[in-house]
């Protein structure tokens, strides 16, 4: 099976619900994030 990339731009609410999602399924892997807030960063 293919492990598809993803990077999510937004980290607010759904942001950070879909990266935690995303790192649970073992078809994706999270290879980035963007948020244009550092502090919603560093909360991920």
């Amino acid at each position: 099976m293919t492990q598809h990339r993803v990077a999510i731009i937004g980290l607010g609410i759904m942001g950070r619900r879909m990266v935690g999602n995303f790192e649970k399924h073992p078809l994706f892997q999270v290879v980035g994030v963007w948020d244009p807030l550092e502090q919603s960063i560093s909360k991920t």
